[in-house]
C-alpha cells in the first residue's frame, strides 16, 4: 500500500491528478489464522472448497452491512464504509457487526468440513480514516481499491491481534464515533510497524465484542 498523510498535501494532489478521490472510510481487514499450516495439510481442491465458502460469506455478510468487498487475498478480506463525519458516523458499528457475523461464519464453515484438521479462526482490525479511492494497476490490469494510512494501519491492527491475544483491534479513530461507555477503560496502545510511537487502540474478544453488538 502507500502511504498518504492528510497533511501530505503534494501526495493528494498526485492522487487526485491520476483520477483517484480521497475520501473518509471505515476499513476492516479480516484475517484467518494460521492459514499457510492449514494449506499445507490440504488438498488444493479441498482448500479451494473451504476457503470459496469462506469468501461467499464474507461477500453476503459485507452486503447486509453496507459495506464494500475491496479486496480479496488469499486468506483473507478487506472491506470499506464510507465514514460520513457530518452525521452520526455508523461505519464503525457496521464494521464491527460485519467481523462478529464473520467469526460465526467461520465456525459455521469449520462444522461444515469436518476434516479439516483444526478449527478455522480469523483476527479482524478496524481503522477509520482518510483513504485515496481509485483505480490501480498497469496495462489492461486495474483494481478499484483504497490506499493509504487509514488501509494501513487496518492491517497492522490485524496482525496486532496476534500479539495482544485478542480477536478484534479497533482504532481509535474508529471506536471514537462509538458510545463512550462501550470503549471506556478498554483502551491500550500499541506499537505497529510504520509508527514511531505507540498508537491508542481497543482490543476486544469476539466473546466481548457480542455484547458491543446486542446493546
Amino acid at each position: 500500500s502507500v502511504d498518504i498523510s492528510d497533511s501530505d498535501a503534494t501526495a493528494k494532489r498526485t492522487v487526485m491528478a491520476v483520477g483517484h478521490v480521497v475520501q473518509r472510510a471505515t476499513i476492516l481487514v479480516i484475517d484467518i489464522r494460521s492459514f499457510t499450516a492449514l494449506s499445507g495439510q490440504l488438498s488444493p481442491s479441498f482448500l479451494a472448497a473451504v476457503v470459496g465458502c469462506w469468501f461467499r460469506a464474507a461477500g453476503e455478510i459485507t452486503d447486509q452491512n453496507g459495506g464494500e468487498v475491496d479486496k480479496y487475498t488469499g486468506d483473507g478480506v478487506m472491506i470499506r464504509w464510507m465514514a460520513d463525519v457530518r452525521m452520526k458516523d455508523t461505519s464503525v458499528m457496521a464494521a464491527l457487526t460485519t467481523a462478529y457475523n464473520m467469526n460465526l461464519a467461520t465456525a459455521a464453515i469449520s462444522k461444515d468440513f469436518p476434516d479439516l484438521p483444526t478449527r478455522l479462526r480469523i483476527g479482524a482490525g478496524v481503522n477509520t480514516g482518510q483513504a485515496a479511492l481509485g483505480h490501480v494497476g498497469a496495462g489492461t490490469g486495474h483494481d478499484y481499491t483504497a490506499l493509504g494510512e487509514a488501509v494501513n494501519l487496518a492491517f497492522r491492527f490485524e496482525e496486532a491481534t496476534k500479539t495482544l491475544n485478542k480477536d478484534i483491534v479497533i482504532g481509535s479513530d474508529s471506536y471514537r464515533h462509538l458510545r463512550e461507555s462501550l470503549w471506556q477503560g478498554r483502551q491500550e496502545r500499541v506499537t505497529v510497524k510504520g509508527k514511531e510511537q505507540p498508537v491508542d487502540v481497543c482490543a476486544l474478544t469476539f466473546e466481548e465484542l457480542a455484547s458491543w453488538i446486542d446493546d
